[in-house]
């Protein structure tokens, strides 16, 4: 995003997303923020602390800086749905408000090789999984090395374990509690769950 940005003598905003779920967000918007402002100083100026919870939301809030233009650095297996979805609806007053940009261009962020070594052959995924076994060495692979001098990675891990762990125990009392009824049901009791 930092090459982009200079190439196009542009601001670079990033834009963490909202979204918690142990599938793939575990941490809550404020702990990803802090987070990344810690693993990333150079960039803590750039990681915005916005209420925009989806791509809509973030052009709105580009469009209302007075942005004219704007570049989208995405994973790139979204760059077609995210520049199909800003190009329906620029210029267009809906739900998520209005934005009209002279130019949008959704660039790939570029290809990751899942058999490399370290942060580069990272990926989010890895790092949730690893978390959710409690394979701490594993999770370290994927913090960039000067991340590790700037914060507390122990606490990190524990924090993504804890929410990982908590959700899968609430899905599992629901299911619980569900077969739990069907059984009974099944054999002639009435159950008010």
């Amino acid at each position: 995003m930092d090459s982009v940005a200079k190439k196009n003598s542009a601001p670079m905003y990033v834009f963490p997303t909202h979204s918690t779920d142990s599938a793939k967000n575990p941490l809550p918007h404020g702990l990803k923020v802090a987070y990344m402002k810690k693993m990333y100083k150079k960039y803590a100026k750039n990681i915005q602390i916005s209420k925009a919870r989806n791509v809509f939301e973030v052009a709105k809030v580009l469009h209302d800086k007075g942005h004219k233009a704007i570049i989208m650095v995405v994973g790139s297996d979204r760059v077609s749905e995210f520049s199909n979805l800003l190009d329906k609806y620029n210029g267009v007053e809906s739900t998520h408000g209005y934005y009209g940009f002279d130019n949008i261009e959704v660039i790939s962020a570029g290809e990751r090789d899942p058999d490399a070594e370290g942060v580069s052959g990272m990926s989010a995924s890895k790092m949730r999984a690893a978390a959710a076994d409690g394979d701490k060495d594993s999770f370290l692979k994927g913090i960039p090395s000067v991340s590790k001098m700037v914060i507390n990675y122990t606490v990190m891990f524990v924090r993504i374990w804890v929410f990982v762990k908590i959700v899968i125990w609430e899905i599992c009392q629901t299911l619980n509690r569900f077969v739990m009824h069907i059984s009974q049901e099944r054999y002639g009791m009435l159950v008010i769950p």
